[in-house]
């Protein structure tokens, strides 16, 4: 029994140091905002919560992160654009409840702005369902389906 007793004490201060080490390398606003820059370098979705796992100040750390991933996309070279049928979207930003959202082809209902990520994607309503993605369909029932990927 004493055994076991050793071995879990082992086990749980081993696991104990690898969460301080995480959360010393992930939370903080330096950290965040590198990981929102290299996010959008490499087109990855923004994370909604950063933050998750952070005890302290992650209201921060999110912002950080958001900051870092919008400067990227505020900061792109123009792409070419081969196919000329559709239009360029701009990248808009919105103030909602003090916090902006931003991204492209947004849309709004009762306060609430929804944008696409990514200026290929588009968004669609109906009333106050907003999806955004690729392909986006609206049936004969007024559901809405986005694909993910192009």
């Amino acid at each position: 029994m004493r055994y076991f007793t050793f071995i879990t004490l082992i086990l749980l201060s081993g696991c104990a140091q690898m969460q301080q080490d995480w959360i010393a390398q992930h939370c903080n606003t330096q950290t965040a905002y590198s990981q929102g820059v290299n996010d959008a370098r490499h087109d990855q979705d923004m994370q909604p919560s950063y933050a998750a796992g952070c005890p302290t100040t992650p209201d921060k750390i999110n912002q950080a992160y958001r900051q870092g991933y919008q400067f990227v996309l505020a900061n792109q070279p123009p792409s070419v654009n081969i196919t000329t049928s559709t239009a360029h979207k701009k990248y808009e930003c919105h103030d909602q409840f003090n916090q902006q959202i931003c991204g492209y082809d947004c849309k709004t209902f009762a306060g609430k702005w929804t944008c696409a990520q990514k200026a290929n994607q588009q968004c669609i309503q109906n009333m106050s369902d907003i999806k955004c993605g690729y392909h986006c369909q609206k049936d004969n029932f007024g559901n809405i389906s986005c694909k993910t990927k192009p």
